[in-house]
């Protein structure tokens, strides 16, 4: 799990370690300031979680979220309307959403 907080990475838990942070729904909701939604990304090795009325409230572009969810040619296009905005949570392995 990467937690990233003004697009700064500020927790992270490799896989292998011996314990499993389990994060609930409200937890989520307040990393990502909001409502959760969840996309997959580009490579379909991890869940993002952002805030679903991000766009909404104005956040700021979050480019390493969003090279991770299309990948880095199609996020770098100008033409591509598609972003993810603020802060983000990435689950990876067994902290992926079900």
């Amino acid at each position: 799990i990467l937690i990233y907080k003004d697009q700064t990475l500020v927790w992270k838990k490799e896989a292998g370690l011996s314990f499993m942070l389990i994060l609930s729904k409200e937890e989520l909701q307040e990393i990502v300031g909001g409502y959760i939604q969840m996309v997959t990304s580009n490579d379909g090795t991890a869940d993002i979680i952002m805030d679903e009325e991000g766009k909404l409230k104005g956040k700021e572009i979050n480019m390493d979220a969003t090279e991770l969810w299309l990948g880095k040619e199609r996020a770098r296009n100008v033409r591509n309307p598609f972003f993810i905005v603020g802060d983000v949570a990435v689950c990876r392995g067994k902290a992926r959403l079900t």
